[in-house]
């Protein structure tokens, strides 16, 4: 997060009252700018478009275009661009839908203000959120899905050279292989392989390799 910054967020739901209350709250938040709203899903995709902003929260059930349609279109810009569900749907497969299509954060609409607050910040940083009233059976349809947003979220710890790395070392290269096909120094590839598995909090070449299979960073069925 950028110092002094304040994350432009954009709001959409269908029930006007309702998006008023929560422009009201977060104007009233510090380090959060709301720069626009929409009542459905069209509008959304036209104003992220427009304003390009850090963070949007929506409702999944809106006229026209539903809000996991405009969270999908949403994803597909070019700036990536922070998205939260927020509903009053209890709906496992519903919230499932919403993050395969790209969604990062699911909070309720009775949520307080400190956590919806807490969610865009999470979710600003590039980290999956749950409302801390998610039900175990949404938690474990979050954790199933194909797009699981935990591991979306770890894998943005990693820049395309550092996965490039990992992807190498799972293949048992050696530093020294690494760096002639990278046009490396062996010395800078040692470097980068420290710090993956710094970020990954591991302590062995078997540690990063597991680690990276069980968040999808390398598929080992591919390489058999």
């Amino acid at each position: 997060m950028k110092l002094n910054k304040k994350i432009k967020v954009i709001i959409a739901d269908d029930h006007e009252i309702y998006r008023d209350g929560m422009v009201n709250l977060l104007n009233k938040a510090s380090g959060i700018e709301i720069v626009a709203t929409a009542e459905n899903g069209q509008e959304l995709v036209a104003m992220a478009r427009k304003y390009t902003p850090d963070i949007v929260l929506t409702d999944l059930r809106m006229p026209g275009l539903d809000g996991i349609s405009a969270i999908r279109l949403i994803a597909g810009l070019e700036q990536p661009i922070g998205q939260i569900v927020i509903s009053t749907y209890d709906d496992a497969q519903l919230i499932g839908e919403a993050f395969e299509a790209g969604a990062l954060g699911y909070i309720v609409k009775n949520a307080d203000t400190s956590e919806i607050i807490n969610a865009i910040k999470t979710v600003y940083q590039g980290k999956f959120y749950h409302c801390n009233t998610s039900s175990s059976r949404i938690m474990q349809t979050i954790t199933d899905s194909r797009f699981n947003p935990m591991i979306i979220a770890q894998n943005r710890l990693f820049e395309p050279r550092e996965k490039d790395i990992i992807q190498m070392i799972c293949m048992e290269n050696s530093s020294k292989e690494i760096a002639k096909t990278l046009n490396l120094s062996e010395r800078s590839v040692d470097g980068i392989r420290r710090r993956i598995m710094k970020k990954m909090n591991v302590h062995s070449l078997a540690g990063l390799t597991r680690y990276a299979i069980r968040n999808k960073l390398f598929d080992i069925r591919k390489f058999q």
